[in-house]
């Protein structure tokens, strides 16, 4: 999950501004990786039938995320990134518009780059206790 903080001399006409918690190098980081895991979902029907062991972890942990959002969202993510449709077609398959496709795959993908930062979160966390 993005957190972000608030700075008491950055003042805007809406409120205070928000600054991340995370500086860009790491944030940069768990989106490359997440956007790394979303690219395999292209390959996520061999990946199942796959005997080698990595692909197969790769595929449980991909599985894994995508329990934790809504069916809705693992639907436009499928369509659109494992299928490769283009918007009209993953927006014909979901019957809505092209416009909510994009918005719900994109909260899809932000949602899990969200679980993907807070188990990375969670393993920092982990590796800094031992």
């Amino acid at each position: 999950m993005f957190v972000a903080k608030t700075t008491e001399g950055n003042k805007h006409k809406n409120g205070p501004v928000s600054q991340p918690l995370y500086n860009h190098y790491e944030y940069d980081r768990i989106n490359d990786s997440v956007d790394v895991r979303i690219r395999e979902i292209q390959h996520f029907a061999e990946f199942l039938h796959s005997t080698d062991i990595s692909s197969r972890i790769v595929a449980d942990e991909i599985v894994q995320i995508l329990k934790k959002i809504p069916r809705l969202e693992r639907a436009a993510i499928f369509f659109r990134h494992g299928l490769d449709l283009k918007w009209e077609d993953a927006a014909k398959k979901l019957n809505m518009s092209r416009s909510s496709t994009q918005r719900l795959t994109n909260s899809a993908l932000q949602h899990c780059r969200e679980i993907l930062e807070q188990q990375f979160k969670e393993q920092q966390q982990q590796k800094e206790r031992e």
